[in-house]
């Protein structure tokens, strides 16, 4: 393997290890995201809403899939992780945005109840989202691995 290791681990335990790296790569690039949206609306609720920038979503899948190949170089689990993150980011920026763009001209009709029109991202957060979560993956490896 790439990385450096202090002890000799099991084929299992080594996994395990880079398991656990993965996870927190995804953990750190979503909190950074969420955090900076806080910034950005000058809110602490920023942290929980759905939608804004960057894309917190976008962060954790491209720093997962980044953290992957970072590690492992190009394997199956890289491209998985790639069609994943692919995936989710398409989802963030047309599907949720379309949900958004409904909730809109509901809303105009009726003006009792109210939903939630921010749900997705335009693709400038996405991408913000994208570069954060990459930059949080090389971070990740020059520090801990």
């Amino acid at each position: 393997n790439n990385h450096k290791s202090i002890i000799n681990l099991t084929p299992a335990k080594e996994a395990m290890n880079l398991a656990i790296h993965t996870l927190l790569i995804g953990l750190c690039a979503h909190t950074a995201s969420s955090l900076l949206k806080c910034k950005t609306n000058r809110s602490w609720r920023a942290y929980f809403t759905d939608g804004g920038k960057p894309s917190a979503h976008s962060a954790a899948v491209s720093g997962i899939a980044c953290g992957i190949y970072l590690m492992e170089g190009l394997t199956n689990t890289f491209v998985l992780a790639l069609i994943f993150a692919l995936v989710t980011i398409h989802d963030a920026v047309h599907v949720r945005g379309e949900v958004g763009k409904h909730a809109r001209a509901l809303n105009r009709l009726d003006k009792k109840n109210h939903l939630t029109e921010k749900i997705g991202h335009t693709w400038k957060e996405a991408v913000e989202g994208v570069m954060l979560g990459i930059a949080i993956a090389v971070i990740y490896k020059i520090i801990f691995l």
